[in-house]
């Protein structure tokens, strides 16, 4: 469908104005407050509906009501007239306290019910501004984007904040917890892994020294009484007796001697082991350190990764809900707050490819009404404005701007609330 026809009167500032769209760019202009947003906002209030919130006196001052007209066509395939039969007559009569009425009728007069119902049916979203979105920031881009495909996103933007805080918080600790494990002091290999009590060693020493003592002291017996049998065995006659007794002794002093064990090399260990007790207590308190750290790690590690994924999930999600929007467009995508056409910045593509999306965004939006509204069409410049002109031929697409301009680009010139004649506007003209 198309807009072929509109009449407004006594709405906003404007009083009077019958318009004839070209089908293709249809520019209103003249100074400011003159009328001419007050044409834009009375075509999305007889499409779109009346909002008290940003219309709140939609009646033109000192009359009883506002009435606006607008006739929809069907737009004809290539080489075909349309047909009249198709064709509809959308009027809103408005009223002072806000109320409004809305009939829509074909051309032999027959009436619709449910009037609201046939509109929604194939009027998009036409409170999308393609030159606002064009000259938006990338946050709002990617705002206005998402109010165009219907999008909420404030659960997952609020999942991701808390998601993004929670692994900043573990990334502390971890970076923490890996300077604690770097700081830990490094200990021998064979380390092991409880400490050893000095006081127990000492009293390991002190049996194995009086057991040492003991054999010395043997030994030493040993020896002597070996010399005294030396001696006697010289004297055999008179200490035979003396021989036997020695000889006893020393069958007993053998036999305790056997029974002993050499105990000299544990001695030194224990006396090496007491010596470097302090420091293998230390390695062992490190390796332990080193343990506890090495495991905090790990699990801070495993919980950074674990919010990074569900990042990346909601990251993924988003995309997929842009993907299957029932007007996205090829090639634009969000990601980080900002558009990407083609996986690059929308603010890296030139200002005709910017426009061109800005156009297909709107395209998209309104499949079946093909109609674009401009607002501020004085910041594009005469190569943009031929950009949209061309666009909008090519789309078959009615866009409807305003521009602070009285220029021979402009199709209408509002004065006052009211439009000037043709005769008018080429006075307006051959006077400059």
């Amino acid at each position: 469908m198309q807009l072929i026809g509109l009449s407004i009167h006594d709405v906003l500032r404007v009083v009077a104005v019958e318009l004839s769209p070209n089908g293709e760019l249809f520019v209103v202009g003249g100074d400011n407050e003159q009328g001419k947003t007050s044409i834009i906002d009375a075509i999305q209030i007889l499409l779109g509906g009346l909002s008290s919130k940003t219309h709140p006196e939609p009646v033109h001052r000192g009359a009883d009501k506002g009435v606006i007209v607008g006739v929809l066509d069907e737009t004809p395939e290539e080489g075909k007239d349309p047909d009249p039969s198709k064709r509809l007559i959308v009027t809103k009569i408005l009223k002072p306290d806000g109320s409004s009425s809305l009939k829509i009728e074909n051309p032999e007069g027959l009436v619709y019910k449910r009037p609201q119902d046939l509109l929604n049916a194939f009027v998009g979203r036409i409170s999308f501004d393609p030159l606002a979105w064009f000259n938006a920031q990338p946050k709002e881009q990617v705002e206005l984007y998402k109010q165009a495909l219907g999008l909420d996103w404030k659960g997952l933007d609020a999942e991701a904040e808390k998601v993004f805080a929670d692994r900043t918080a573990i990334n502390r600790s971890l970076d923490q917890a890996k300077a604690r494990l770097a700081g830990v002091p490094v200990f021998p290999e064979d380390t092991p892994d409880v400490e050893i009590s000095a006081a127990d060693l000492l009293g390991r020493l002190q049996a194995v020294q009086e057991r040492v003592e003991q054999r010395d002291g043997y030994l030493q017996n040993q020896t002597d009484t070996v010399d005294e049998i030396a001696k006697l065995e010289g004297q055999i006659a008179e200490l035979q007796q003396q021989l036997a007794v020695k000889q006893e002794l020393l069958a007993s002093l053998q036999d305790a001697i056997v029974g002993m064990a050499d105990e000299g090399p544990a001695l030194a260990a224990l006396r090496e082991q007491i010596n470097t007790v302090d420091a293998t207590n230390q390695a062992v308190r490190n390796k332990a350190q080193k343990a506890v750290e090495t495991n905090q790690v790990n699990a801070l590690t495993e919980q950074s990764k674990a919010k990074t994924g569900r990042l990346d999930a909601i990251k993924a999600e988003k995309l997929r809900q842009v993907a299957e929007a029932p007007a996205t467009i090829p090639g634009l995508s969000i990601e980080d707050d900002q558009m990407l056409y083609q996986g690059h910045p929308v603010q890296q593509a030139s200002g005709a490819q910017r426009i061109g999306l800005s156009m297909e965004i709107c395209a998209a939006l309104n499949p079946k009404l093909r109609l674009a509204l401009i607002r501020d069409g004085s910041l594009l410049d005469q190569k943009h404005l031929t950009h949209v002109q061309q666009i909008a031929r090519e789309r078959k697409m009615l866009v409807v701007m305003e521009r602070v301009s009285k220029g021979r680009e402009c199709n209408v010139i509002i004065e006052d609330g009211r439009a000037l004649s043709r005769d008018e506007m080429e006075a307006l003209w051959s006077a400059e």
